[in-house]
């Protein structure tokens, strides 16, 4: 990402041979700063779609930034304003942001929504209160995944050990 960005900076050109109309990213909350610029200068209009979560971002290793998510148009402000500094890099006006909250679960049977709730209300030490979780998330449709829904819980001496035994596992569910 970061040549890309070299390069769409420092040349008009490469912008303009590289820009679209559209685009849309998943998984926007595992994506860094320099990956949202680089959306801002190949876009020729202000068609940014993003989907993600900030509560599954996995990549904070990798610099992933889960304010790009959470504080979505304040970035696309500052990141503009910063591109645009001595050259036009975003050739758009920046619109007001709709935002759109899905609610509804498709992939998940009641099952695994149960338990990930539980999970997540359970505390961690003695001294700690549960936690309250809002639920409204509506579970996938129970005659598709209910039967291929099996919670196992498993304990490990090592995150290694607890690797291997979750493959096992798949593969034993796999070659059934």
């Amino acid at each position: 990402a970061l040549f890309a960005f070299i390069a769409l900076y420092d040349d008009s050109f490469t912008r303009k041979r590289n820009s679209h109309r559209y685009m849309i990213v998943d998984e926007f909350q595992d994506t860094n700063p320099v990956q949202m610029m680089v959306c801002l200068m190949t876009l020729k209009e202000p068609n940014l779609s993003v989907v993600g979560d900030w509560k599954q971002s996995i990549f904070g290793f990798r610099h992933a930034d889960v304010d790009n998510i959470r504080r979505f148009e304040e970035r696309l402000n500052i990141f503009t304003e910063f591109l645009n500094d001595g050259e036009e890099r975003v050739v758009f006006k920046l619109p007001q942001v709709k935002e759109a909250v899905l609610r509804e679960n498709y992939r998940s049977s009641s099952q695994i929504i149960d338990y990930a709730f539980k999970a997540l209300s359970t505390p961690m030490s003695k001294g700690d209160k549960p936690s309250s979780v809002e639920v409204n998330i509506i579970a996938a449709d129970e005659r598709i995944t209910e039967e291929h829904t099996h919670i196992r819980k498993v304990s490990a001496k090592s995150p290694t050990d607890e690797a291997n035994i979750v493959l096992t596992l798949i593969d034993e569910y796999v070659h059934k």
